[in-house]
């Protein structure tokens, strides 16, 4: 099997998942009137962001189905 074969594209609702993991209030996120934001409030947020958005935050596109490595790009990283 060819690592291309093992590599899952992330879904906006697998990124939603990936995102329950998290603890964001630790980030100190701030909304526009510069009030810190809940962790509830931020994934609250998530939920209304493009799948775009989501491959930005976390600074991947694909997850290994067999490692769990995450890749940017198919295209680019994986012959």
């Amino acid at each position: 099997m060819s690592i291309k074969n093992e590599m899952v594209k992330y879904t906006k609702k697998d990124f939603l998942d990936y995102a329950e993991a998290f603890n964001y209030e630790l980030d100190e996120i701030k909304d526009k009137d510069g009030n810190i934001l809940s962790d509830d409030d931020i994934k609250k947020q998530m939920k209304s962001w493009s799948l775009k958005q989501f491959q930005d935050w976390f600074g991947f596109t694909h997850k290994n189905s067999w490692t769990g490595d995450e890749v940017k790009s198919l295209d680019k990283e994986v012959a």
